[in-house]
């Protein structure tokens, strides 16, 4: 478990595990409402501004400073596939919170999975963009 996460779910964790070793009783996760509000609230937002960006061509990603980054065609669809595959991992979490099976393995491989083909497709966009700016399609 990653040192930085809360004391009381680090506990809650070891709990688990002891209980699982010595009773051999599987004892699900928790996540708490607010943060499966969350989790929820932040994928919809995703996929609703992912979708829109893709109904009009232009996704735009916003930025802190300088100019936002609007994307349009191939590299467009290429960042929303980005953004659903994150919002797909967001919902993961709070499935998993309702999954009473002991196969919390396989929803963190899920959400592993989704993060690393989500920065793939961020990268391969980025690429198509600078080519296409090179060769001014």
């Amino acid at each position: 478990m990653d040192p930085y996460t809360d004391p009381i779910e680090r506990d809650h964790e070891a709990v688990r595990n002891r209980i699982k070793s010595r009773f051999g009783v599987y004892l699900p996760n928790r996540v708490g409402v607010a943060e499966r509000l969350a989790y929820c609230a932040l994928a919809l937002a995703l996929l609703a501004h992912a979708t829109l960006g893709l109904c009009m061509d232009d996704l735009v990603i916003p930025s802190r400073r300088g100019p936002h980054t609007h994307l349009h065609g191939w590299q467009a669809w290429l960042a929303a596939g980005s953004v659903y595959l994150v919002a797909m991992s967001l919902i993961s979490r709070v499935i998993d919170h309702h999954d009473k099976r002991d196969n919390e393995v396989s929803y963190r491989q899920f959400e592993q999975v989704c993060w690393y083909l989500s920065a793939a497709l961020v990268i391969v966009s980025f690429f198509v963009s600078v080519i296409a700016r090179i060769f001014a399609w």
